[in-house]
């Protein structure tokens, strides 16, 4: 079943139909497999699960696909370009992780596309409206340095230290590096870049796991 399951996922010696995998792959869960093969049939059914949600338009299924197609743990699972074109349907939705994400993968180009450095800062910014923590961080340096938009190393910093004031080590490691860098301009002091390091630390260690 497990096997069967595979077969429909991949379509190795019968038409593709992920449909048909679910089906064979939840049978062997059900059949209580050998625990040691229930993980790795849970990530083939999660993937065939997305797939089939994803091609009925649920952003989240989009979103979870293109991460899965991108990061592939083999080469008949990676594939860049779909990866890009899922993420731009779930970009599509009002899912903030999926402009952030894309907003990356449109600055870097990958799969394919053509790096475009103003679109890529436009979802960014979307995602950074909503107080998304990564995207936030992002579009700061972004501001800092004049990726894609005007320069306005006052508002980068402006927006750094907002997303600070919400709690977030990871912006208080980046105000740390710019002062230690002096990235893109921005006033470089050892003493305050060693403070706002130690504030990131002392932050990070009574976060919630």
């Amino acid at each position: 079943m497990y096997n069967l399951g595979l077969a429909y996922e991949y379509g190795r010696g019968v038409t593709q139909s992920f449909d048909n995998a679910m089906l064979w792959l939840q049978r062997a869960l059900d059949a209580r497999i050998d625990s040691s093969d229930a993980a790795d049939v849970m990530r083939h059914l999660k993937r065939a699960r997305n797939n089939v949600e994803a091609a009925r338009g649920d952003p989240q299924a989009q979103y979870d696909l293109a991460i899965d197609l991108f990061n592939g743990h083999s080469p008949e699972v990676k594939d860049e370009r779909r990866a890009v074109a899922m993420m731009r349907e779930a970009a599509k939705a009002a899912l903030p992780q999926a402009w952030f994400i894309y907003g990356t993968w449109v600055h870097a180009g990958v799969g394919g596309i053509k790096s475009d450095l103003a679109q890529a800062a436009l979802w960014i910014k979307k995602a950074a409206d909503t107080g998304h923590e990564e995207a936030a961080i992002r579009y700061a340096d972004i501001l800092l340095c004049g990726i894609g938009v005007r320069k306005d190393a006052a508002a980068g910093e402006r927006l750094l230290r907002q997303t600070i004031e919400r709690g977030s080590w990871r912006a208080m490691n980046t105000l740390s590096f710019w002062y230690q860098s002096g990235s893109c301009g921005f006033r470089q002091d050892a003493a305050l870049s060693t403070e706002w390091r130690n504030k990131a630390d002392a932050t990070q260690r009574t976060a919630p796991r």
